[in-house]
């Protein structure tokens, strides 16, 4: 390479001269391309260009910087590189982990928003099927109080028209027959120097008519229409003297207090 620093006026040779040191100065210090740039300020051409007229002149240590300018360059380039590669290798790892504990945070969050629904599920299952039995129990409750009076009711009517439903029976036409026969054979006059003696009706009587109950199937009806031919019988026959005939208030008693006591027992079973 030519000098051409001497044909150049004095002004521009002082100042060839200052920038000549300073990258000799600095090349000294590092022998890189980049470095000596960035501290005088001079761009890769020039500086590149005072270098090779240092390493001319012998102003630079042998080898420092001959056939390393580049090299040294690209090296700080890869260096700077792969510092940057693994700082991004390490923010990388770092936003993996956190992804990784907050997928791990996620399933947990999710694994317990299923936990409290279900358990929400089955608190709610639960109070449904509680309100419906307790809805149930006040049901029957309330049924079994209505059975309890419409069972009061049939009680009460029973006890109060047993007489009347009696009439009905088809026993009672027999029993009026019985009580119509009786009193016309007590009625019948006595021969002369005879006279009427009253005969108590026994239950050996009530034995006999039982008898037949196997057959007809009427046991009510047979022992009903046995206590009304009784009471006829009574009635129509002659009283003794310690008492008087029945009246039909007496006979209607006598009657009303059997079916008391057999509607009471009904009732008691």
């Amino acid at each position: 390479m030519t000098d051409k620093t001497e044909a150049q006026p004095e002004a521009l040779r002082l100042a060839e001269a200052k920038r000549y040191s300073e990258v000799v100065h600095h090349a000294n210090v590092k022998a890189s391309l980049a470095y000596v740039a960035r501290k005088t300020g001079l761009g890769y051409q020039e500086t590149e260009r005072l270098l090779e007229l240092a390493l001319q002149r012998g102003d630079l240590a042998e080898g420092d910087y001959s056939g390393r300018k580049m090299e040294n360059t690209a090296d700080d380039r890869l260096a700077s590189l792969e510092a940057q590669l693994v700082a991004q290798a390490n923010r990388a790892s770092a936003a993996e982990q956190q992804v990784t504990a907050l997928t791990q945070r996620l399933d947990m969050a999710n694994r317990l928003n299923t936990d409290a629904r279900n358990e929400l599920a089955l608190a709610n299952d639960a109070a449904a099927k509680g309100d419906l039995a307790r809805a149930n129990a006040g049901g029957m409750e309330l049924r079994i109080a209505e059975l309890e009076a419409e069972n009061a009711a049939i009680v009460l009517t029973i006890k109060r028209s047993g007489l009347e439903l009696l009439k009905t029976a088809t026993g009672f036409e027999l029993t009026k027959q019985f009580k119509a026969e009786a009193q016309l054979s007590a009625r019948q006059a006595a021969p002369d120097g005879w006279r009427l003696v009253p005969v108590e009706v026994v239950n050996l009587y009530d034995f006999m008519c039982l008898a037949f109950v196997p057959m007809t199937g009427q046991h009510e009806q047979i022992a009903i229409s046995l206590k009304l031919a009784k009471a006829a019988m009574l009635s129509a026959a002659p009283p003794p003297p310690e008492r008087e005939p029945l009246t039909q208030e007496q006979k209607d008693a006598v009657i009303q207090e059997w079916i008391m006591s057999r509607v009471q027992g009904a009732t008691n079973d």
